[in-house]
């Protein structure tokens, strides 16, 4: 259904108006006439009297009824606003938290910057990305609940973040792969009779395998990011 403008509504309450004051004049010329009709002359006081009725009424409703056009229309000018506004700020999340896990993987990746920082600085960064993902799936879901024009932007952001959640897992434990390759000395504990470079090189298998489908993963997250700007452009309010 095609949503009315404030010009189009003020112009069916004087519509509605004008019609309703026609119809109680009309009415009302019959009922204080005296019949036969063409044998009385014109009662001007009657008729000023009816007018004076149809215009005190006519007022009575307008103003109520013009309070509440204009607080409607205010209400869904404000709610629009809203949609736009928070749709926006989602969209920035999602950019914001994939351009942060790209860089969190670009650390793991790089042997050099890995060796250089320790576990407790990776889990930080992990914690803080995983924190960033749960507060933007709790905006998300109260856009949801706002407006059934959301639905489907919310739906597809929710997707995407709880997928961006999966591999920011699975690159925590794509770390924990290569934590483990770097240093058997540590860790080689599973099976007594493997050496440790025999070790090294069957974590190195598993962080490829890792790596593989994480990025599998982060390939349909990203993927939805021309559809997830396209929808949150259509919430933007139209002049």
């Amino acid at each position: 259904m095609t949503k009315k403008t404030l010009e189009e509504k003020i112009k069916q309450v004087v519509f509605w108006t004008f019609s309703g004051v026609f119809s109680y004049l009309v009415i009302a010329f019959f009922l204080k006439s005296n019949y036969p009709i063409y044998e009385y002359s014109f009662n001007r006081e009657d008729a000023y009297d009816a007018i004076k009725d149809a215009l005190t009424l006519a007022a009575a409703f307008l103003a109520p009824v013009a309070a509440f056009v204009l607080f409607s229309d205010w209400r869904e000018q404000h709610i629009e606003k809203l949609l736009e506004q928070e749709s926006s700020e989602i969209y920035a999340l999602y950019i914001a938290i994939i351009d942060t896990w790209q860089q969190y993987r670009f650390d793991i990746e790089d042997d050099e910057i890995f060796t250089q920082s320790t576990i407790e600085s990776r889990e930080t960064k992990h914690f803080g990305l995983i924190d960033q993902v749960e507060k933007a799936i709790q905006k998300t879901e109260q856009l949801q609940s706002r407006d059934i024009k959301t639905k489907e932007f919310t739906e597809l952001a929710l997707k995407s973040f709880r997928d961006i959640r999966n591999i920011i897992f699975e690159l925590s434990i794509l770390g924990g792969f290569k934590e483990k390759q770097f240093n058997p000395q540590k860790y080689n504990f599973e099976y007594t009779d493997e050496s440790d470079s025999k070790f090294s090189s069957r974590m190195e298998l598993n962080y490829q395998g890792m790596q593989d489908q994480m990025m599998k993963g982060f390939m349909d997250v990203y993927g939805n990011k021309e559809k997830l700007f396209s929808l949150s452009t259509s919430l933007k309010i139209r002049n």
